[in-house]
């Protein structure tokens, strides 16, 4: 009986330290399953905040471009509508903005000149009125002369005069045709009743062409000059004023 107990003891009691290694056993051994639960949540989580960082430099990025581009675009393009801040432009330079008094004095047209301005196309022309008679190349011989109006009865409205245009190699009068009218004289002159072109008489200034005056004879007179300032508006050449620049004259062969 005694026996039987025992073995029922140490039966229990075997029963009881194997339910006690079970127990611990079990307590010890880690739950992989929720460690590998709890890893996979980790990465998750990591992935998820570098995909946020990740976003946030992009964005951040794609920020600073766009405010680069933006600055450097108002920057370099001029604005609609200056401000006072100073986009203001200056007012131009007044001695920029009007021509020098030099330049407009010397702006002549080619193949023209004053008696301060020498031909330069070529230089060595010559600078005369323009209009004016150019010179002779080879002078006529034994060209008959006069003396009188009378001697050039011939001629209509014959005249007895000279002229440096007769190109005479021995200058002398000789007979050429008169004027009909005084259109057919020079400025500031008429045709007299002998058909001879004369000074226009006057009374004063007002009764003469521009660039003449009323001389103390009562007749007009071209305005002498040294510069083409005192011509008022005209050019100085050969010493008198004129309404147009001089000419330059080739030397005639």
């Amino acid at each position: 009986m005694k026996l039987a107990k025992l073995v029922t003891f140490f039966a229990v009691a075997a029963s009881v330290a194997a339910c006690e290694q079970s127990t611990s056993s079990t307590a010890t051994t880690p739950d992989t399953s929720s460690q590998d639960s709890s890893l996979a949540d980790a990465v998750a989580d990591s992935a998820d905040a570098t995909s946020t960082t990740d976003t946030a430099n992009s964005d951040a990025v794609a920020d600073t471009v766009a405010d680069t581009v933006a600055d450097t675009v108002a920057d370099t393009a001029p604005d609609a509508t200056p401000d006072t801040a100073g986009d203001t432009l200056p007012p131009p330079d007044a001695a920029d903005a009007a021509p020098d008094a030099a330049e407009v004095d010397t702006a002549l047209p080619e193949g023209t000149c004053t008696d301060e301005i020498a031909c330069s196309k070529p230089s060595w022309a010559q600078c005369a009125p323009a209009g004016s008679f150019a010179g002779c190349g080879m002078c006529q011989k034994d060209v008959p002369g006069c003396s009188a109006d009378s001697e050039c009865a011939s001629t209509t409205n014959g005249i007895c005069s000279q002229s440096a245009s007769d190109c005479l190699c021995d200058p002398h009068p000789i007979c050429h045709t008169g004027c009909a009218t005084s259109a057919d004289c020079g400025e500031g002159q008429a045709c007299a009743g002998d058909h001879h072109c004369v000074a226009k008489a006057c009374k004063d200034s007002s009764d003469c062409p521009s660039m003449f005056a009323c001389a103390s004879d009562s007749t007009c007179l071209r305005n002498g000059c040294k510069t083409t300032s005192a011509c008022g508006g005209g050019y100085c050449v050969s010493g008198v004023c004129w309404a147009v620049p001089g000419q330059c004259n080739l030397p005639v062969p």
